[in-house]
């Protein structure tokens, strides 16, 4: 009684030492407790009225904290004139996640409503709690500023300070703002990070939601990354919450691999229901959970063992695919792609059918391997013209495991190495054909089509093995570069946007093209048919050497110059190799 008399009135200080006094008090041996518990009900009506007088106090506490944290706040925020405020805000938001959620939040579909509907629930969340804040932020391929770092953490920015407009804006924002883009410099990247890190700390609980985080650029990736991992480093376990939703991409794997198993766990999860869904009574499913695999390479293990013999090459074939291909393929040419028998020697002959009769097969054979795209940007297409992908990166990570190399499916083990031969082979096949076959219009070539694929990625694969590749693939690749008019009126490399009518266009010769994509073993069968072929003029670059210094491809630089290439010679887009080179 008398600490709760002597608690009234008194600081937090003063609260800290009751507390702890009221702590050893109630540390007490357990023959005291013992004695407590009998005596209970004699004291029971006094307790209640301390416990009474505790809860009183709890209540004002509460109220001390609170009114402290909204001082805090408030202080950090600087009010600003409506035009400053105008300003700063369009420089915060250069690029506008909203539009994304909108659309999300509108269609709610597979793929695309998840985020939208997580951060709905999380805006509840920070609505109802005053130190809570949100950012979020969608990546798109085809928004190449929503591909930039500096303006992911703008618009991050941007988002923490609630209602700006009421309450002012965070101080160090706008001296941020008056230090760099109210004088026309761009605010440092680690500058920015800084400032959002000092934000995120300015809460109790802050969310940071990141939609299709495999949409920012491979290769400038790993800045953003980086960021996002010194992000979980430098807070307090807790504190900050990172929600991220991205395709399987290895680099996004590795770096938080500390998830890996949560994830590979819900994965195995998730096939073992497929399984117990084709049951058909209590007794079935009885027995399946008895027969259950123990662990995710049993559950790939047993899918593949149950794919009929006749099936399994088309399955082997749709896997390498699958797992390596440049772009992921439609299920129509997946369909087409798959029926074409890898044989070094033959190209170009027609398969006994163009394509697998029925598509829908990929899908009812190993529904928990194979998955369709989720569908981007309101994209809609028919079933065919959807793209494909593994169902999860872990049938990839077990497809190229040693696991499956030396054990019972040793027969669907893959590679890169053997997927890039067998589907340059595929390319390489299908436009041999295509030219055997007589003219067909380049547009009545449609982009989903296995065909124009094939027109433009066969390099990318021939390209992978040029080394090591069997002769027969790498002469099949040279007649394909001799076709011309045929092949790079459905796509030309020299001309990725067809800036140039293909009906009209003049092309440059085969080794123009070799030297353009680096193919240095095709190259050399043409400098070895033809000498004076190394200085033929067209192109966008002019001449083979300079396409090939402007792409870098030293070692057909080498060849060329090997075989007299003209160094001087004037023409193409840099006006000469050496302009090219600098």
């Amino acid at each position: 009684p008398e600490l709760l008399e002597w608690t009234r009135g008194k600081s937090l200080k003063d609260y800290t030492a009751a507390l702890k006094e009221l702590e050893a008090k109630l540390n007490v041996p357990g023959w005291r407790k013992s004695s407590r518990k009998l005596l209970w009900p004699f004291r029971k009506p006094k307790m209640e009225r301390y416990l009474g007088l505790v809860g009183e106090q709890r209540t004002k506490l509460h109220l001390l904290l609170t009114t402290a944290t909204t001082k805090t706040v408030t202080k950090m925020l600087r009010k600003v004139d409506e035009k400053e405020l105008r300003e700063v805000q369009r420089w915060l938001n250069i690029v506008d996640p909203g539009t994304n959620y909108s659309s999300a939040l509108a269609v709610r579909e597979p793929g695309t409503g998840g985020c939208a509907t997580a951060i709905e629930d999380v805006e509840h969340l920070c609505n109802a709690n005053d130190d809570y804040g949100l950012a979020y932020f969608y990546f798109t391929f085809s928004d190449s500023e929503k591909q930039k770092l500096h303006n992911v953490l703008l618009s991050l920015i941007g988002q923490l300070p609630k209602k700006p407009s009421d309450r002012g804006l965070p101080g160090a924002v706008v001296d941020l703002y008056n230090s760099t883009q109210a004088i026309g410099k761009s605010a440092d990247t680690r500058a920015l990070k800084d400032l959002l890190l000092h934000m995120i700390k300015g809460f109790k609980k802050t969310f940071i939601i990141i939609d299709a985080l495999d949409e920012f650029p491979k290769d400038t990736r790993e800045s953003l990354l980086s960021w996002i991992r010194e992000l979980t480093v430098d807070h307090d376990a807790g504190s900050l919450s990172i929600l991220v939703t991205s395709r399987p991409e290895a680099d996004i794997i590795l770096i938080y691999a500390d998830t890996r198993v949560g994830i590979l766990r819900f994965r195995w999860v998730d096939c073992l229901l497929r399984i117990l869904q084709e049951c058909i009574t209590p007794g079935d499913v009885r027995a399946a959970l008895r027969e259950l695999p123990k662990d995710l390479d049993s559950v790939y293990l047993r899918i593949l063992q149950s794919i009929h013999e006749k099936q399994g090459e088309y399955i082997r074939r749709a896997m390498h695919w699958l797992a390596f291909s440049a772009v992921p393929l439609t299920l129509g040419q997946l369909a087409e792609a798959v029926v074409i028998e890898y044989d070094v020697e033959k190209y170009g002959e027609d398969p006994e059918t163009g394509a697998i009769f029925d598509m829908d097969c990929f899908m009812s054979i190993c529904p928990s391997l194979i998955a369709f795209e989720d569908a981007r940007d309101g994209e809609s297409s028919p079933q065919e013209n959807r793209r494909l992908r593994l169902a999860h990166f872990s049938v990839k990570e077990y497809l190229i495991s040693d696991r499956a190399a030396q054990g019972p499916s040793a027969c669907y083990h893959i590679s890169e190495d053997k997927a890039n031969l067998l589907m340059g082979h595929a390319c390489l096949s299908r436009i041999l054909r295509h030219s055997a076959q007589g003219a067909i219009h380049w547009k009545e070539v449609a982009e989903t089509s296995f065909l124009y694929h094939s027109a433009r990625y066969w390099f990318v694969y021939t390209r992978f093995n040029d080394d090591t590749a069997p002769t027969p693939l790498s002469q099949a690749a040279v007649k394909v570069l001799e076709l011309g008019k045929g092949l790079l009126d459905i796509y030309d490399p020299d001309d990725h946007y067809r800036i140039t009518t293909p009906s009209s266009g003049i092309y440059p010769p085969a080794i123009y093209y070799s030297c353009l994509l680096n193919l240095v073993t095709a190259a050399k069968f043409l400098v070895n048919e033809e000498a004076d072929v190394v200085n033929a003029q067209g192109g966008r670059y002019g001449n083979a050497l300079q396409a090939a210094v402007e792409n870098g491809n030293q070692s057909v630089v080498r060849l060329l110059l090997e075989h007299g290439a003209e160094v001087n010679a004037q023409g193409g887009q840099f006006g000469n190799a050496l302009q090219a080179a600098a």
